[in-house]
């Protein structure tokens, strides 16, 4: 429903602003960011996760691919047997660093509720969940809603975007 549009346009936004910003693209097994910025790392977050006793702001940045418009980009796995490589313990060590490196850091989560996505929720400031409006689509962001408020999330932490109409839907 166009969470990675979102994702990047609002960090490229920040980016463009002056913003120290970065976008991490936690769809480990399918991510799209390097795709949608057109972009190629030859590292990813599952390298930084792999060594995070080396884990600092300078190994971060040299991770990061800079995109033209300042925009840092942590991208997903290359394989997607890396993927088993990014553990909720390890991405902890990972954003702590990110928090003090950038001024916004922008997460793409895939739509499952796992134990790495959890852990980018729990460290997030705000959540946008981004979703479509109709039926199905608005029962499931009512659903992940009541999921937000079983984990403790303040309601001022959670915006819903609707990105999308369908005239027949």
């Amino acid at each position: 429903c166009g969470v990675t549009s979102v994702t990047v346009n609002a960090a490229e936004r920040l980016a463009a602003a002056g913003k120290r910003a970065a976008v991490v693209d936690l769809n480990l097994e399918m991510g799209d960011v390097s795709i949608f910025l057109n972009t190629k790392a030859k590292y990813t977050l599952a390298d930084l996760a792999i060594n995070t006793a080396k884990v600092d702001a300078a190994y971060i940045s040299s991770t990061a691919v800079r995109h033209s418009s300042g925009l840092d980009i942590i991208s997903a796995p290359h394989a997607i047997e890396e993927a088993d490589q990014v553990t909720a313990a390890r991405l902890k060590v990972v954003f702590r660093h990110l928090r003090d490196l950038y001024d916004f850091t922008i997460i793409d989560t895939p739509s499952v509720f796992n134990e790495t996505t959890i852990e980018a929720l729990d460290h997030s400031d705000g959540v946008l969940l981004v979703s479509m409006l109709n039926i199905p689509n608005v029962r499931n962001a009512k659903r992940i809603k009541e999921a937000f408020d079983r984990l403790g999330y303040p309601k001022d932490k959670v915006h819903l975007i609707f990105n999308r109409f369908q005239k027949n839907s």
